[in-house]
């Protein structure tokens, strides 16, 4: 603790990109409702920010629409499973 005056706070980037790979095609074009989204490729999602606050609203938008599309999908697995 007695190096604590000499700490100096590291210098945050201007802008954040957060990509995610969705797991289906359907989540990736929900998520382009998400302003300032745009499509790198079929289940591909990109977004740029630029404080930490919008990074982690992002993780949380897209963590929900991976998890709907993923239960959406579960239901169909377990559909046929039972049958």
């Amino acid at each position: 603790m007695g190096n604590a005056a000499t700490l100096t706070v590291p210098e945050l980037p201007k802008q954040f990109t957060v990509s995610v790979d969705m797991p289906t095609a359907t989540a990736a074009e929900l998520s382009m409702s998400i302003p300032g989204a745009r499509r790198t490729s079929d289940r591909s999602v990109e977004c740029t920010v630029t404080d930490a606050d919008q990074v982690l609203g992002l993780v949380v938008v897209f963590y929900e629409l991976a998890l709907s599309a993923m239960n959406a999908k579960a239901a169909l697995f377990m559909r046929r499973w039972l049958q």
